[in-house]
């Protein structure tokens, strides 16, 4: 640092403030542009985002309805609902084969035989009825739904 009396720096003052202003000014002017640089320049980059944003979301939403017209499409719960089915009846095969005491097996014949009883009058009384096929009642008639 200059070591300077008070008087020596008003002097300079005197002699150098006009030009001490101008370079402030300068540098205010520098330092304004500069930020009204940034701030165009944040604006654009803020509307970037915004839009990218916003078709980034279209994109996600299209893809969401891709998604869930894939899971819903009518074909493919036919496959899973067909899929159980032969599953169940694959576990009904196997309970049929394994080895089970006398008694649990003539109760499950009983159960069976109570079944198709029952299957047989909810037919008659369901005219919409899934099992029609397996009725042979008369009464009944078979529509079909594709």
């Amino acid at each position: 640092m200059v070591d300077m009396t008070d008087e020596e720096l008003k002097q300079f003052l005197k002699e150098n403030g006009a030009r001490i202003k101008e370079l402030l000014a300068d540098e205010k002017e520098l330092a304004d542009d500069l930020r009204d640089g940034l701030r165009t320049d944040l604006g654009r980059s803020a509307e970037k985002v915004k839009n990218k944003l916003s078709e980034e979301k279209e994109k996600a939403g299209d893809a969401l309805k891709d998604v869930y017209k894939a899971i819903m499409d009518p074909t493919a719960h036919r496959h899973f609902v067909r899929m159980g089915l032969e599953f169940f009846m694959g576990l009904s095969a196997i309970m049929d084969k394994m080895p089970v005491p006398s008694s649990v097996r003539e109760f499950r014949e009983d159960v069976e035989a109570s079944r198709a009883s029952v299957q047989k009058e909810f037919c008659k009384a369901n005219p919409n009825c899934a099992a029609k096929k397996d009725c042979k009642d008369e009464d009944v008639e078979r529509i079909e739904i594709d």
